[in-house]
């Protein structure tokens, strides 16, 4: 699905960008929060089909596209220019979410 999000985007013109891009030991939440606050990462997509639990004992959910998304709808209501995107596999379970 990457790939799939990857060379779409790239069709339309955009550059994707992603967090396995930067280099550092930065910790993930500072470097999402960085790519989304840049001009040049005027949009961004969630694909919250692949929210599941985790497998691995304990089973937990998996929060982080949701906490990503809701970092991305942050920033646009604080007035940061940004429009974001969320893609979902199942019909209506982004409205009931």
């Amino acid at each position: 699905m990457y790939v799939a999000f990857v060379a779409g985007l790239s069709a339309f013109g955009l550059i994707p960008r992603a967090t396995v891009e930067i280099p550092g030991s930065a910790r993930r939440l500072d470097r999402i929060v960085g790519l989304l606050r840049r001009r040049r990462c005027r949009y961004s997509f969630h694909d919250l089909s692949r929210v599941g639990i985790d497998r691995g004992p304990p089973p937990t959910p998996r929060f982080n596209t949701p906490f990503e998304l809701g970092l991305a709808v942050a920033l646009e209501r604080v007035g940061h220019p940004h429009d974001w995107f969320v893609f979902e596999a199942r019909p209506h379970r982004m409205t009931k979410s």
